[in-house]
C-alpha cells in the first residue's frame, strides 16, 4: 500500500503595499511640490524655436554695403530675428542692436558703415518673450569702394547725378528706376556727370551707375534721391554802367517774366542772358522772376534787391567827395565828441541810410 504524497498548495504571491510614516509622505510630497514649480531658465539661456539661427555676411566691394542673410532650422514659428553689430576695434562691448525684423524678412542691407573697418555681426531668433543663443559671430572688413556715387536735386530742378572713379573707366552707363519697376538708361557716356531733369516731383529714385573698361563692367554702384520740385534762380548785376541778367534753365518752365518795381521789365525762355546798359540811374530796385510751366501757371519765383551806385545824401557828405560812406560817418562821430555838432542819434541815421 502506497503512502500518498501530501498535496502542497502553491504560495500566492501577496503584494504588500509600503505604508511610509506620515512625516516621510510629507517630505516627498513637498519635494514633487517644489520640482513642479522650478522657475524657468533666463531667456537668454533658453533656445527659441530649435536653436540659435545661422548668420551669412556678404559685402559690396562696389558700394561697401553689408548684406546680411539668415536662415533657422524652424523659421516658420520664430516672430523676430535680432541683429547686432559691433566695431571690432572698439570691442564687444559695445555691441548694439542694428535691427529687429520679422522672421518672414530674412535680409538685411546695412550702410551705416565706415569704410576700411571690420565690423562683427550675430544674431539672434526671438519668439515670443524667449530669445535663443547668438549665432556664430561674423567678421567682415569693408573696403574702400573703387567708386562713389550721388544723386541730389539740382538747383533748376532735376535731379544730378556725379560719379567719382578712381580708376577712370572708359565709360559710365547711368539708369534709372522708380518704384513701378520701370528702369531706363538715361546715359552711356565718358562724363562722370548726368542732370536727370525727366522726373516727377515728389517721386523717388534708384539710379545705377556702371563703369565699363574694355566693353566690360568693371564696377557699379547706386545711390537714391527724391525729386523736389524745380526752383527758379535769378541772377542780376551792375557794374560800370552795364547791367548784367542771367535767367538760367528750369526743368518744367517753358517761359518766364521779369519784372522791375512791379512793372514788366523782360519776358521769354528760361536759360537766357541780357547785358544792356544802365538806363535806370542810381537807387535801389527790386526785381521778381516768375516761371511759368507750358499753360502758363507760375510754379515758382524769386525776388532779388540790386542797389545800383552809392546811396547819396548832400547833408551827409561831410567830406564833399560826392560819396557817403565810412568816411562821412567818421567825421560826424569826430564832429559829436568835439562838441562841434551833430548827435549820436545822426550818426545812426547816417549808418543806416549807407546800409540801405
Amino acid at each position: 500500500m502506497s503512502r500518498a504524497e501530501p498535496v502542497r498548495k502553491k504560495s500566492a504571491r501577496v503584494v504588500r503595499a509600503c505604508v511610509l510614516p506620515f512625516s516621510a509622505a510629507r517630505h516627498v510630497q513637498r519635494t514633487a511640490s517644489r520640482r513642479a514649480t522650478l522657475p524657468p531658465l533666463p531667456a537668454q539661456q533658453r533656445t527659441a524655436g530649435g536653436g540659435p539661427p545661422t548668420l551669412k555676411v556678404r559685402v559690396s566691394a562696389d558700394s561697401g554695403t553689408a548684406f546680411l542673410t539668415i536662415s533657422h532650422p524652424s523659421a516658420a514659428s520664430i516672430d523676430y530675428y535680432c541683429i547686432y553689430k559691433y566695431d571690432a576695434a572698439a570691442g564687444a562691448g559695445t555691441k548694439t542692436l542694428l535691427a529687429k525684423i520679422k522672421a518672414n524678412y530674412n535680409s538685411l542691407a546695412d550702410q551705416a558703415i565706415e569704410y576700411a573697418h571690420t565690423y562683427v555681426y550675430l544674431v539672434t531668433a526671438l519668439q515670443g518673450s524667449s530669445e535663443s543663443a547668438p549665432s556664430a559671430e561674423v567678421s567682415v572688413y569693408i573696403p574702400t569702394p573703387r567708386m562713389t556715387f550721388t544723386a541730389a536735386t539740382a538747383v533748376g530742378g532735376g535731379i544730378l547725378l556725379t560719379v567719382t572713379d578712381r580708376e577712370n573707366a572708359d565709360s559710365y552707363e547711368f539708369k534709372r528706376s522708380d518704384a513701378s519697376g520701370s528702369t531706363t538708361v538715361l546715359a552711356n557716356t565718358k562724363d562722370t556727370t548726368f542732370l536727370d531733369t525727366d522726373v516727377v516731383p515728389g517721386t523717388r529714385y534708384s539710379y545705377t551707375v556702371t563703369a565699363y573698361e574694355d566693353g566690360a563692367p568693371a564696377s557699379r554702384i547706386t545711390a537714391n534721391c527724391t525729386a523736389a520740385a524745380p526752383k527758379a534762380s535769378l541772377s542780376i548785376t551792375e557794374k560800370d554802367g552795364t547791367v548784367n541778367i542771367r535767367i538760367p534753365a528750369v526743368s518744367g518752365a517753358v517761359s518766364f517774366a521779369l519784372y522791375r518795381d512791379g512793372a514788366l521789365l523782360l519776358s521769354g525762355k528760361p536759360g537766357a542772358s541780357s547785358q544792356f546798359p544802365n538806363p535806370w540811374g542810381d537807387g535801389k530796385f527790386v526785381f521778381r522772376l516768375d516761371v511759368l510751366d507750358k499753360d502758363g501757371n507760375v510754379f515758382d519765383s524769386v525776388t532779388q534787391t540790386l542797389r545800383i551806385g552809392a546811396p547819396y545824401d548832400e547833408a551827409y557828405d561831410k567830406n564833399g567827395d560826392g560819396v557817403c560812406d565810412i568816411r562821412d560817418v567818421l567825421l560826424l562821430l569826430q564832429s559829436v565828441l568835439n562838441g562841434n555838432g551833430g548827435t549820436l542819434a545822426d550818426v545812426v541815421k547816417l549808418l543806416r541810410f549807407i546800409a540801405d
